[in-house]
């Protein structure tokens, strides 16, 4: 399996945000949801913002459906939004269905901690028998154990990658709220119209 071939491409359009006391009271009030509908998120994000975002994601329409994530985090220096480690974002697909990679468009607006993809092209064997989760854990892992150039994603600009980008959740260097939309394009994932309550991750390397 060839990794890194290319990084994500920007979609060019930057939404301006502008961190701030006020922006910050803003972004606590946001309803986060994960793999909700497209029109669901826009109805309970809460936030002129948010649609504004959603408004603006390059999507490329090829898809059966898309489908969002929107996360809040309340960020402390050290902590992370996901599990840290390299990882792939996608689906098993378990009924083997017909179905294209999914695509997806990402925007972050943080100032401590943007998503970084792997920087650096790696040719390595795998297991044609893994799913998709197998592949994700363990090339992650030992992409864990590299030290591997990064490419840190521009704050508040969307970037598109498919599910074979390799990519990471950075630990936050500072106090922040943290927003991240996510618009996926697939085939095979279905919709969870519900609310959804981020968690960050600890760890031990900072005290």
């Amino acid at each position: 399996m060839f990794l890194g071939e290319s990084l994500p491409i920007g979609s060019g359009v930057t939404i301006p945000i502008n961190h701030s006391h006020h922006l910050d009271a803003e972004l606590k009030e946001i309803v986060s949801v994960k793999y909700a509908d497209y029109r669901y998120a826009m109805d309970v994000c809460r936030s002129d913002l948010v649609r504004n975002i959603l408004r603006f994601a390059p999507t490329e329409g090829n898809h059966k459906r898309i489908l969002v994530d929107i996360k809040v985090h309340d960020l402390k220096r050290g902590e992370f939004t996901c599990v840290p480690g390299w990882h792939l974002d996608g689906s098993n697909n378990p009924q083997n269905l017909d179905k294209r990679p999914e695509i997806h468009h990402l925007f972050v607006a943080s100032r401590f901690a943007l998503t970084e993809f792997m920087d650096m092209p790696l040719d390595i064997s795998i297991d044609p028998s893994w799913t998709f989760a197998e592949r994700s854990k363990k090339l992650g892992k030992l992409l864990d154990e590299m030290d591997i150039p990064v490419f840190t994603i521009p704050n508040g600009r969307y970037v598109t990658y498919d599910d074979s980008f390799f990519h990471r959740g950075k630990q936050a260097t500072g106090d922040e709220i943290r927003l991240l939309v996510r618009v996926t394009e697939t085939d095979v994932i279905e919709p969870q119209n519900k609310i959804y309550v981020p968690y960050t991750h600890q760890s031990t390397l900072w005290g």
